[in-house]
């Protein structure tokens, strides 16, 4: 152990800083390579409930929103589904390519140039949270022909398999799993 110790003493300040510094580079490097932004696939799931005081029996409380994010190179796919009871009522898939990663802060920038909405043909309207998203989206892609939001990676967790991502500027967060 003394021998160990007398032996750092050996070197010059500026050569342990050296040595520090190109560990603490190896482990970055390390980190971001375990880590591709070329490929993601994630699964998220909401449950939607009723304020405390509705009707318990009521089957609104076990409708669902869901999300899927597929990231492919520079093309991207998000698949919002919202549905009632294990069935799909109405959907939105954007689809657009990403413009930017930036691996410091986990953050993807979207530029989405498509959406296209499907629904249950028994359905006389959108449900709600479907119906918002197809407003804004209608209202971007109108105006400017693209949407762009940037989607950051906030938590992996890879042994309990879940992944927080938050949008923005709308700040919503999601719990995901991968595939």
């Amino acid at each position: 152990m003394n021998n160990t110790i007398l032996a750092l003493g050996r070197f010059k300040p500026w050569q342990l800083l050296l040595i520090f510094v190109s560990g603490v580079g190896i482990l970055v490097f390390g980190y971001t390579a375990s880590f591709s932004h070329k490929s993601l696939n994630l699964n998220c799931l909401a449950q939607l409930y009723q304020p405390p005081f509705g009707d318990a029996t009521s089957s609104s409380l076990h409708h669902s929103l869901s999300l899927t994010v597929e990231v492919q190179d520079k093309k991207v796919n998000l698949n919002y589904r919202y549905g009632s009871n294990d069935k799909e009522l109405a959907s939105i898939n954007y689809s657009g390519v990403v413009k930017n990663f930036d691996i410091g802060s986990m953050t993807y920038q979207f530029g989405l140039a498509q959406a296209n909405v499907q629904m249950d043909l028994l359905q006389i309207e959108l449900p709600e949270p479907i119906r918002d998203d197809v407003q804004r989206s209608r209202e971007a892609l109108m105006a400017l022909g693209t949407m762009s939001f940037n989607m950051q990676i906030v938590d992996i967790n890879r042994l309990d398999d879940y992944t927080l991502i938050k949008f923005t500027p709308s700040g919503n967060l999601w719990a995901c799993s991968s595939r």
